[in-house]
């Protein structure tokens, strides 16, 4: 006799690994032609016909990389562009880390100090505010964050697209962890987010890090006023465009590195985070909810109903869950290191990129981390959907329903 939970458990876990296949090769047919886009082939007459561009960096409190990420945007291969730089005080360290970068340099940067708005985070607001200070001449707009890893060619790539067809109103890449440690903390954001770009390009989320969009089309899609009630600037930008009969278009090789290290305590915290502006500003919310909670019963659920069909001596029906569980694990290892094949693949098909060699980890910790993400990722997704306040960058926020109140303010380390 097999009892009833078993059969149902077994769909569930095979049909969770076949989606999630599908997801993955989804995503490496999107890459497979990764190459440098089109730049040799510029179709709008050259690069003197490239838009006049801004370049908008909000920041707030000390980061390491701040310098490396200013050097290479004001090195950006790009004809005719301005860096602008948001803080809400002038007192914040990172606008120490800006006047001192810039006291030895000759580029032109603009520096905006803003007053926070009450129902948007302070990155919103700093962008609102220097939307509001920028001049006309502007036709393209990108944004950038402190901790990416750009190349020369990147202001490149992401407004070549939006000149080839009319219907791109934005354009974006995506972001990739390669922490320069193998410390627990640091794999599950890394493999998190593996798993997570391939859930951005299915769903088409933007991400803010890495994303430019026509001047015209911010005010067509009522952009500053939607930023000025929002958590982040990029989930919620595909349906103000495509309510509009224009699209995002994922650049496919625009792959921005993060070597960045995290604890376990704070990649659990920057993953309910990701998943709340889901929540807060995406439609595909639903189904990356239920993805989530469906991997913590494939994850979690599996193996213990297993050992119990043992105790019970359903030995055919308890073996039959773990085969599928086992299957589905080793699976994940495979999908995962596919993922990373294929971003690398493409980071090195950036020519100007400076590739990052990192540690590789053992296969027993990245094994490990992998189920530490299984199981910390369904709590996330609970965490997310609860979550009533917020705290980033040491400002915190509380969220009634789908609005933002800007709630405290500490002091940024």
């Amino acid at each position: 006799m097999i009892p009833l939970i078993s059969i149902p458990l077994i769909i569930l876990v095979l049909l969770l690994a076949l989606m999630q296949t599908l997801l993955v090769m989804d995503y490496r047919w999107f890459l497979r032609d990764a190459k440098e886009p089109n730049s040799n082939n510029e179709s709008q007459g050259g690069s003197d016909n490239f838009p006049r561009a801004a370049i908008i960096l909000c920041l707030r409190g000390f980061e390491e990389g701040i310098p490396d990420c200013l050097a290479e945007l004001i090195g950006q291969n790009y004809p005719d562009y301005e860096l602008h730089i948001a803080f809400d005080s002038p007192q914040d360290p990172a606008a120490q880390q800006v006047q001192d970068f810039f006291e030895d340099q000759n580029s032109k940067v603009q520096l905006h100090f803003f007053e926070p708005l009450p129902n948007c985070s302070y990155k919103c607001s700093g962008i609102v505010h220097t939307l509001s200070q920028l001049d006309e001449k502007f036709e393209v707009v990108a944004f950038c964050d402190g901790d990416a890893i750009v190349d020369d060619k990147w202001l490149r790539d992401l407004v070549l697209p939006m000149m080839n067809d009319s219907q791109i109103g934005a354009t974006t890449g995506n972001r990739w962890f390669d922490p320069t440690d193998v410390s627990t903390g640091a794999l599950v954001r890394k493999h998190w987010n593996a798993a997570a770009i391939v859930q951005m390009q299915a769903y088409d989320i933007a991400w803010g890090g890495t994303m430019a969009v026509r001047r015209n089309v911010i005010e067509k899609c009522g952009l500053i006023e939607l930023w000025s009630k929002s958590f982040c600037e990029d989930t919620g930008l595909t349906e103000a465009i495509v309510d509009k009969g224009l699209r995002l278009h994922r650049v496919p090789n625009l792959i921005v590195e993060n070597n960045e290290t995290s604890t376990v305590l704070e990649s659990f915290q920057w993953i309910a985070r990701q998943l709340l502006t889901v929540r807060l500003h995406h439609k595909a919310w639903p189904l990356v909810m239920a993805h989530g909670l469906i991997t913590g019963v494939a994850t979690i659920a599996a193996p213990v109903i297993a050992v119990g069909l043992f105790a019970c001596g359903y030995f055919i029906a308890g073996r039959s869950v773990l085969i599928a569980w086992l299957v589905y694990q080793v699976l994940n290892i495979l999908l995962l290191m596919l993922i990373e094949y294929c971003n690398q693949e493409a980071l090195g098909q950036r020519e100007s990129a400076v590739y990052h060699p990192t540690p590789k980890p053992p296969l027993r910790w990245r094994i490990l981390s992998l189920m530490m993400v299984q199981v910390l990722h369904p709590l996330a997704v609970i965490r997310a959907m609860r979550m009533e306040s917020v705290t980033w960058r040491g400002i915190g926020y509380q969220i009634d329903s789908k609005q933002l109140h800007v709630a405290s303010v500490s002091t940024p380390q």
